[in-house]
């Protein structure tokens, strides 16, 4: 083949398929270079993310410890309730015992002694007592037997002081040693939900 074109348009020919070339060549490295930003620009955002998601479990692993902390000390603080309950439950209420005895008395009678610990209810106790008569002192064993604090109520001694003496014991002279098994339905105090 016979090329009968001047040179000079030759040399454009074979400049313009260059720059077609170029040209191409120019397009598929731009569209690499775009497709390597996309590339690292979501790898840069992966990487981002999967630091903050760390430190999001972090956060919450340091909640869940805390909470974990907060469940046991209000696991131990329900047992302590639970414990507390029981004692109170089970407790001795000797307020409500003596003011049941004392409600028991009768007039012209006051107590003298008594010693009461969680091991007198349902055995026998002494009762030291003072009356201004025989009759009374009855009436005290009556009373008491009949208040339901005690059973098996007797009287151990009776002994009338002579005159004289302090003022408890000239108004009330008959000094009374009474023997009584203390009820053990009020060794415990009623407990209140």
């Amino acid at each position: 083949m016979i090329n009968l074109l001047p040179s000079e348009t030759q040399a454009e020919i074979r400049a313009a398929r260059n720059n077609v070339v170029l040209g191409r060549y120019g397009v598929i490295f731009s569209a690499v270079l775009v497709f390597m930003l996309i590339y690292f620009a979501g790898a840069f955002y992966l990487t981002l993310r999967d630091t903050q998601l760390a430190k999001n479990d972090k956060v919450q692993q340091d909640n869940v410890t805390g909470y974990e902390t907060t469940k046991n000390q209000a696991k131990a603080f329900a047992a302590n309730l639970n414990a507390a309950k029981s004692i109170l439950t089970n407790q001795v209420s000797y307020t409500s015992v003596l003011l049941n005895i004392t409600n028991a008395l009768t007039p012209g009678t006051v107590l003298d002694g008594i010693t009461l610990t969680s091991a007198s209810f349902g055995a026998p106790i002494t009762l030291s007592a003072r009356a201004t008569s025989y009759d009374t002192a009855l009436k005290l064993k009556s009373q008491l037997l009949n208040s339901g604090v005690f059973s098996n109520i007797s009287i151990n001694t009776a002994n009338m002081s002579a005159s004289g003496g302090d003022a408890r014991t000239s108004k009330y002279p008959l000094s009374i040693s009474l023997s009584a098994v203390l009820v053990k339905q009020n060794a415990t105090a009623t407990a209140k939900p």
